[in-house]
């Protein structure tokens, strides 16, 4: 295999700005075995210069040239930085004359136009070099020695992501220096401040960044059809009109002695008609009233139908992952648009949602008693209240705790020390939207501030909606036939448009 030789004259950036000769990747350039890397004097004069006026690296990279050209210098001129595929020389060729005549487009007052003067020069004076080559990292200055028929290799640009690569990592400068240990501090900072976290969960236990309400729309029922239900309701439940006013019939009791039933007869149960005045408060109000609450429980069963996919419950849990309590904590949460904030029920018992049918009165009925029913009575001292439970108590200092939640746009609670490293806090709450509300409604937001916590952080949730229509009497038949109360659970209960489906 014939051996080629490749004589380079690198400008002062390949060696400042670019890695080692035995680094770089000489195959994108040239097929040669051996490279010589010649520098010429002006070359070597700006590396001379870099060592004292250069920063940071940069300087120290010159003072490196400058101490391996001294190295060649005292070898005779050459010394080898790779040894093989390919191997390179460093030369230091000596000072010839300045080029003459120098071409009119070379202006002496610019750096590189003395460079590549110098390297004309030495093509010139040297047979050896006169197919030597001018290796540039700067276009400009490749576009001048074309200009004037110097042969240049433009070093390759670095692609993004590629193996290998010819220039060194951008040095920062001062500014990004800066920059760097300001965000370093900041760091530091921020690992001795609370690092808050708010997640939202749906009823379901599932994480949520948005809500959508499934509303259905139940159209009223017609008068007609309410007095239909109503009339279904009587006849299954008919006004008692005859009273039992004689004592039933009883089992004929074992003989018992003279004592036995003197003793019976004046303590024993005795029979107790029906009250004259229950009945008639019996079928003169409380049957009529029931007939009337049928009526305007059949005409309003829409309204009630309708509200139970108004409203959805939502739990945040607040957690401080940091390294130290966030300090006088205040929790906002803001409804907006067309969203409002609703307390959760203690209990279920507590659900304005009950679509139980009205009950039919119960008749008065007559009843046996005993003369010894008066003596049936609690022990008072249970009926006194407990003073230690009236005693107030000083919220723990850790937890949060509402100022006012009578506002139903904007609820505020605080917490003394939000500990850090704990479990989770959790906010229960209902959100809920009209029954005309449009698909995009609003949102709410939380707020988590403190006196410690740089800047507050802050959570939205999305509320939007789906309209459905349903059917009215499908449940209004439904809820007759049940014969048993129906009352749902707020905010953790949604209606289907029909009654064969309701979760």
């Amino acid at each position: 295999m014939t051996s080629i030789t490749l004589i380079l004259f690198p400008d002062t950036n390949f060696f400042l700005e670019c890695r080692t000769p035995n680094e770089c990747p000489w195959g994108e350039i040239t097929d040669a075995s051996e490279i010589v890397l010649a520098v010429c004097r002006q070359v070597r004069s700006e590396i001379d210069h870099q060592k004292s006026t250069g920063r940071g690296n940069k300087s120290i990279r010159a003072r490196d040239w400058s101490n391996r050209l001294r190295q060649a210098g005292r070898a005779g001129g050459q010394l080898e930085l790779r040894s093989t595929d390919p191997r390179v020389l460093l030369l230091t060729p000596p000072p010839v004359p300045p080029l003459a005549p120098l071409p009119a487009l070379l202006d002496p007052a610019r750096p590189d136009d003395r460079v590549i003067a110098d390297i004309m020069a030495q093509r010139q004076a040297n047979a050896e070099m006169v197919e030597a080559q001018f290796l540039t990292d700067d276009g400009g200055a490749a576009d001048t020695a074309r200009h004037v028929g110097l042969p240049t290799i433009e070093v390759p640009l670095d692609e993004d992501g590629a193996k290998r690569s010819w220039r060194l990592p951008r040095e920062p400068d001062g500014m990004e220096k800066k920059v760097k240990e300001l965000e370093r501090r900041l760091a530091h900072v921020e690992q001795q401040a609370p690092i808050i976290t708010i997640k939202a969960e749906n009823v379901g236990g599932d994480a949520v960044e948005e809500l959508t309400l499934p509303l259905v729309h139940f159209a009223p029922l017609q008068p007609h059809e309410a007095e239909q239900l109503v009339e279904y309701a009587i006849s299954s439940n008919p006004r008692q009109t005859e009273f039992q006013k004689e004592p039933p019939a009883r089992p004929t009791d074992s003989p018992r002695s003279p004592l036995a039933m003197a003793a019976f007869a004046a303590f024993g149960n005795r029979w107790q008609p029906p009250d004259p005045g229950a009945i008639q408060q019996y079928q003169d109000k409380l049957y009529p009233e029931w007939i009337d609450k049928l009526r305007q429980f059949f005409l309003k069963l829409h309204s009630k139908l309708g509200l139970p996919n108004r409203i959805v419950a939502v739990k945040l849990h607040l957690a401080n992952a940091g390294t130290i309590p966030a300090e006088h904590a205040i929790l906002t949460l803001e409804a907006l648009g067309g969203v409002r904030l609703m307390r959760l029920p203690e209990s279920d018992d507590d659900s304005p949602i009950d679509l139980t049918m009205p009950a039919a009165p119960v008749a008065p009925q007559g009843r046996f008693f005993s003369l010894m029913d008066p003596l049936n009575v609690g022990d008072p001292l249970f009926h006194i209240p407990s003073l230690y439970d009236s005693r107030p108590r000083l919220p723990p200092r850790g937890r949060f705790h509402w100022r006012d939640r009578d506002n139903r746009t904007c609820w505020l609670a605080d917490c003394e020390e939000f500990r850090h490293q704990e479990a989770p806090q959790t906010i229960s709450f209902l959100i809920g939207v009209s029954g005309d509300a449009p698909r995009s409604i609003g949102a709410v937001r939380c707020t988590l501030s403190a006196r410690n916590l740089p800047q507050p952080v802050q959570v939205t949730l999305p509320v939007s909606t789906t309209i459905a229509e349903g059917d009215t009497g499908a449940y209004a038949m439904h809820i007759f036939h049940l014969k048993k109360p129906w009352r749902l659970p707020i905010g953790r209960s949604v209606l289907a448009q029909r009654p064969d489906v309701h979760t």
